[in-house]
């Protein structure tokens, strides 16, 4: 039969009026023989603790009320209105769980996540003033609607509480904080490897809590119902029913024949929380403290309990990894070394399931290193390397307050397989707020296929396209440079600007077949892209460059330009230092006219301009001496020139220049 715990220090450990007659529907659990007709039940037996009494003040509600039924909505709508609330909870649930096995007791994440949860369950209480959940093997359930599954028993609450017998937990009005907080000790507790030989019954049961009931499969009494149903041959004595056999109905046993030990019956095994006897010690567990610790002072064993506090407080795949490390350092044999490389594996997807990028890149920088010493690539024992680039992102937005500074050098770790799925989350709007951390590791992961990365440049668009240059430009390999030279030949404006600056920012404009992408780039469509060619023209100061800002200002279109991008091209011309150059300017800004021309003027104009800010001694003599010419074209040109020009403002004033004479 089933029974429910209700701990209540005024009460004996357990009470005859505190058992209950379990629903085989609802737990999946039938303590009858096969073929045997349900037992009558006794109701004074069976008849369920009395409720307590409600506290005489109830607590200001702090949430809004949707299980809270409105004359207008149907049932219907209000119970999925419910269950979609409790499921919500068995996921805070779920994450206070791994919260309390990952930070220590005084972690502010931990304790706003706790908080989190036990406002959801006071929330939900006052509402329906008590929450029943019945136990299957995958689900939780209320009123018959799954609130909670997980089919992989490793982490199941469901499991858990199926496989120590427990078909029911009930949660009552009027639980506290404290309480609520102590039954979370007790699920993590149980659901540690090291506790899962405990038994959760027992665990529950000392805890004696007050408004958390709980009904489980007791074994003595599933024994005994099964001991009671069977029948004994007549003339067999005492002797010879040393074992008990099974009904041997072919119908009902299908030809099996199942035998029980005999149980002494005034010895417990000490194993469950139903079996009341003394436990018997099997063995002496007394512990003598040593002798050096008797004689610390009160500091040392301060210190001494802050260092047992930090090593219970690690994180079980910090643990878990420096075992395997130091196990795997010494294991030469292949297929071990394997097993052990696959362990590592799990961990990086455990610590990437809680957004844990750190212990995941540790991690995976210690099955790096030990698979190089191999000689064997690490990406045979990883799962696929997009998986878990993709994972990681994932867990990084489920839990908003993951550290994120990992996630280049996590990235890195996964190899060459990461650039594409790197550039593809870089081209997912949704994943903006980790587009730089995202562009830091495809940087890292450029140099393992530089082909690839320019490959995947040239195909992408705005804005993934800014980030995957972004990250060639800030790589410090030298191969980037010629795909930035490529890229000044991509179809996005934007991204043809930002190489021709790369290339600038990296001087690397000057190297060999990247001088004639510049000089294509002073041509470009795009003015934006032009003036940031002029700035590279300006720096590299070559005579090629040159020669193609002469062949640009010559050409028919370069009328159709702006006046200040035609004054930043002369400008150019003019700081480049080249004889050639400035003899050029001279010769434009003195040339007469001897019948119009619109396109010279211009030249001659211009070119007075820029030889006036160059404040070369020598420019500002030629411009004086033709200031002074006969044709008026060039007279008002150089004039104009002069007198625009800053650094000859004090020519004009007569501060030791040569004053011009009038015409």
């Amino acid at each position: 039969m089933a029974r429910t715990r209700k701990s209540d220090p005024q009460t004996a450990p357990e009470s005859p009026t505190g058992a209950e007659q379990p629903d085989p529907s609802a737990d999946g659990i039938d303590a009858r023989l096969p073929g045997e007709a349900a037992a009558p039940v006794d109701p004074d037996a069976t008849a369920p603790d009395p409720p307590r009494a409600e506290p005489a003040a109830a607590p200001p509600r702090r949430h809004p009320t949707p299980a809270t039924v409105l004359a207008e909505e149907a049932p219907e709508v209000v119970e999925q209105r419910t269950v979609a609330r409790l499921r919500d909870l068995m996921r805070t649930l779920t994450k206070a769980l791994k919260a309390k096995k990952m930070y220590p007791a005084n972690n502010p994440v931990l304790s706003r996540i706790l908080s989190e949860f036990q406002d959801g369950m006071m929330g939900t209480l006052e509402d329906l003033e008590e929450l029943n959940l019945a136990v299957q093997p995958a689900d939780l359930l209320h009123n018959g609607a799954s609130v909670y599954h997980n089919p992989a028993k490793r982490d199941s609450l469901a499991a858990r509480f199926h496989r120590d017998g427990i078909t029911e937990i009930q949660f009552g009005s009027g639980l506290t904080p404290p309480e609520l907080n102590a039954f979370l000790d007790v699920l993590a507790r149980a659901t540690e490897p090291q506790g899962a030989e405990e038994d959760l019954v027992t665990l529950l049961w000392e805890q004696e809590f007050s408004h958390i009931r709980y009904a489980y499969i007791a074994i003595d009494d599933l024994q005994e119902s099964l001991i009671d149903n069977v029948q004994v041959p007549e003339g067999a004595s005492a002797e010879e029913m040393t074992h008990i056999p099974w009904p041997t109905n072919p119908e009902t046993t299908c030809g099996l024949d199942i035998l029980f030990e005999p149980q002494d019956d005034e010895e417990g095994s000490g194993e469950r929380s139903d079996d009341w006897n003394e436990l018997v010690p099997t063995m002496d567990i007394t512990e003598r403290c040593p002798a050096e610790l008797l004689q610390l002072n009160s500091q040392e064993l301060q210190e001494l309990a802050e260092e047992i506090h930090l090593e219970h407080s690690r994180p079980l795949t910090e643990v878990a990894l420096e075992i395997l490390t130091e196990v795997a350092e010494g294991e030469r044999n292949p297929d071990r070394f394997t097993d052990l490389a696959r362990a590592l594996a799990d961990l990086v997807v455990i610590a990437l399931a809680d957004a844990d990028l750190t212990r995941a890149t540790q991690v995976l920088a210690t099955l790096r290193t030990l698979a190089a010493e191999r000689g064997v690539d690490a990406a045979g024992y990883l799962p696929d390397a997009g998986d878990m680039a993709r994972q990681a992102i994932a867990s990084i937005h489920h839990f908003p307050e993951a550290d994120t500074t990992s996630l280049p050098e996590f990235l890195a770790h996964l190899g060459a397989y990461a650039i594409d799925p790197v550039c593809e989350l870089l081209d997912n709007a949704a994943h903006a707020p980790l587009h730089p951390q995202l562009a830091a590791g495809l940087s890292l992961l450029a140099p393992l296929d530089m082909a690839r990365v320019g490959e995947r440049l040239m195909r992408a668009l705005n804005p993934a396209a800014g980030h995957i240059l972004a990250a060639l430009a800030a790589s410090p390999v030298s191969e980037v440079d010629a795909i930035l030279g490529q890229a000044i030949d991509h179809r996005e404006a934007r991204v043809r600007k930002d190489a021709v600056l790369a290339l600038l920012a990296r001087r690397a404009a000057g190297k060999p077949g990247l001088s004639g992408k510049v000089a294509q780039a002073l041509e470009d469509p795009d003015p934006q892209v032009r003036s940031a060619a002029l700035q590279v023209a300006r720096e590299m100061a070559t005579e090629e460059m040159g020669a193609s800002l002469l062949a640009i200002v010559e050409g028919p279109g370069f009328r159709e330009r702006s006046s200040a991008e035609k004054r930043s091209f002369f400008e150019a011309l003019a700081r480049l230092q080249q004889p050639l150059l400035r003899k050029t300017l001279r010769e434009w800004s003195a040339r007469h006219l001897w019948w119009p021309d619109a396109g010279a003027s211009e030249r001659r104009a211009l070119a007075a301009w820029a030889l006036a800010r160059t404040g070369d001694p020598d420019d500002l003599a030629h411009l004086n001496r033709h200031a002074q010419s006969i044709f008026p074209g060039v007279r008002k040109g150089c004039r104009r020139a002069l007198d625009d020009a800053p650094d000859t403002q004090a020519t004009r004033r007569g501060d030791g220049a040569p004053p011009r004479r009038a015409a």
